[in-house]
């Protein structure tokens, strides 16, 4: 199972029964959060063994940093869940730094990445389509006000690899259409 998941402090306000109660993350001035990274990870789990098999920062803090700071790849806050496919490869769009991002299933690795106009908290979903019935990829980037990423109306799709990728060779997604 994979999932993507938030480490990080929130404050929650409470208010009288017939209003909503509020919920904030705890961040610094800078609007970082205020505990050590990473504040997001993709994990996953094996279910058999009851365990971690293994977790990795998701998202990285560009343009969301001071700007004497480098950028890094601490994991961000997120909102959206991840896509297996039976390509071994996991996409996940949900980190607030606007990136779409392909993983290795077995070992977490990040073997690609791409920019979305707006941001990408969403779910992505694959579909096949054509007559060789190649696999696309499909993400919504519409950005998401709680994370402060960018907005948009975009849904763009890709074509993924026709044959699972040598683990050593960068995966080549083709951007299909916008």
């Amino acid at each position: 199972m994979f999932a993507a998941v938030n480490q990080l402090p929130m404050i929650l306000t409470l208010l009288p029964p017939d209003e909503h109660a509020e919920i904030k993350p705890l961040v610094s001035p800078w609007g970082l959060p205020c505990t050590a990274p990473p504040w997001g990870t993709l994990v996953s789990v094996d279910l058999r063994r009851n365990r971690i098999a293994w977790q990795v920062p998701l998202g990285s803090t560009e343009g969301h940093r001071p700007w004497f700071a480098p950028g890094r790849t601490f994991g961000l806050p997120n909102m959206g869940g991840p896509i297996a496919t039976a390509g071994d490869l996991i996409f996940v769009a949900a980190a607030a730094d606007n990136y779409l991002r392909a993983f290795d299933t077995d070992t977490g690795r990040e073997l690609w990445k791409y920019r979305l106009p707006a941001g990408g908290q969403a779910t992505p979903m694959t579909y096949r389509a054509g007559p060789d019935q190649r696999q696309y990829l499909a993400i919504v980037a519409g950005g998401h006000g709680k994370l402060d990423t960018a907005r948009g109306d975009f849904v763009i799709a890709f074509a993924l690899p026709a044959a699972k990728p040598d683990s050593s060779a960068p995966v080549e997604i083709v951007r299909a259409a916008q």
